[in-house]
């Protein structure tokens, strides 16, 4: 099979999979034309069940640039190994949907994710300084958020449904400003306590819509239950000035609208840790971070530059770098260049000026087939 045709048929699948996980609800008419077109494909896609339809839905579950080269791994069957589907080169490892589950939830996991996901809490594991990745970028679900072992719901209880989501793991242990509600909108911590801790975070790309409104166009940067109660800023009106307030917040969370210095539309939604960033980068001081940092992009963005972060344009014969949706993280540690790319055409999470004060990890949050 040629790669760009295998390409085209992992985002059909990808379609497909999405559209019948949201069965909880009518689609509307643009998704039900999606879903027309999707079934008009079928024919062409591997069929259900075989080692090539397996490997189709698990490439589903993350950017196509990691997927493409991932080792694809099957799911074990009666307690034997699982079984090698497909070998990779990039050290990622994607699943298919996993058979006993109600949702459809392949999954694309980093090398690092697989590292911390085994390793106790303690100062053995903090001293890696590491942030593991997960995607799941059509669906998930769980029989319980906070016990890993459990295989089945309580019976008093339904599985907890996941819409597409990233996953991240941390040496350290995350701080008590994340919840441990599954239902929050925001990051939550999953499996608080045990090996497996991570966080949850929602990637609701079909909620992005955009807005002549300042507020409203800086609250769709991010999912609408982080971005409603968020403080609104504006960017300064002259240069040297500071941040604009246009609206107070409840929930420890800053949406900056767009900046008019950029090509592109890029509102942001930060927590106080990546604010702290921001704050730093316009003072002219080094950031100083209390725990690890996140931001949402959900609308994508564009920068001068991915190594210097005092450059406003590009230079002369370069073009602005153009980012889709992505999530950025800042950590209070050094990011190891040798674990991350600081390749900007990655496709994967990658180190924005790295070596700097401002360093930070950029992590892609769609699924993108390659041309």
């Amino acid at each position: 099979m040629q790669p760009n045709r295998f390409s085209t048929l992992v985002f059909l699948l990808g379609v497909a999979l999405l559209l019948s996980a949201c069965q909880f609800a009518p689609p509307p008419p643009v998704a039900m034309q999606m879903q027309m077109e999707a079934a008009s494909e079928v024919a062409a896609l591997p069929e259900f069940g075989t080692v090539e339809w397996k490997i189709a839905v698990a490439m589903t579950a993350g950017p196509y640039a990691i997927a493409k080269d991932a080792t694809i791994l099957d799911w074990p069957v009666a307690g034997a190994d699982p079984v090698v589907l497909r070998p990779g080169t990039n050290g990622w490892v994607c699943r298919p949907d996993h058979p006993d589950s109600p949702t459809k939830d392949p999954r694309c996991l980093d090398p690092g994710w697989r590292k911390l996901a085994g390793s106790a809490p303690g100062a053995e594991r903090e001293a890696l300084n590491l942030i593991g990745f997960g995607y799941m970028l059509q669906w998930g679900d769980s029989a319980d958020h906070n016990d890993f072992d459990a295989m089945e719901p309580a019976p008093d209880a339904d599985y907890v449904l996941d819409g597409p989501h990233l996953m991240i793991s941390i040496s350290s242990a995350f701080d008590h400003f994340y919840t441990t509600e599954a239902g929050s909108g925001g990051p939550y911590m999953m499996f608080h306590g045990a090996p497996q801790e991570h966080l949850m975070i929602q990637t609701p790309i079909d909620q992005v819509m955009p807005s002549a409104n300042p507020i409203y166009d800086a609250m769709s940067a991010a999912p609408l239950r982080i971005s409603e109660n968020a403080a609104v800023m504006g960017w300064p009106t002259e240069a040297g000035g500071a941040l604009v307030e246009l609206r107070a917040g409840t929930n420890g969370w800053t949406c900056l609208a767009d900046d008019p210095g950029t090509p592109t539309h890029d509102p942001m939604c930060l927590d106080a840790n990546w604010l702290e960033l921001i704050h730093a980068l316009m003072e002219g001081r080094d950031p100083v971070y209390t725990g690890v940092g996140f931001g949402y992009m959900l609308r994508g963005g564009s920068a001068a530059s991915n190594t210097d972060p005092t450059v406003m344009q590009p230079a002369p014969g370069e073009d602005w770098l153009i980012d889709g949706p992505h999530v950025m993280i800042v950590a209070p540690w050094d990011l190891d260049p040798a674990v991350y790319s600081t390749d900007h055409h990655s496709g994967g999470p990658y180190i924005m000026y790295e070596g700097t004060p401002y360093e930070h990890l950029m992590v892609p949050v769609v699924v993108m087939p390659s041309d």
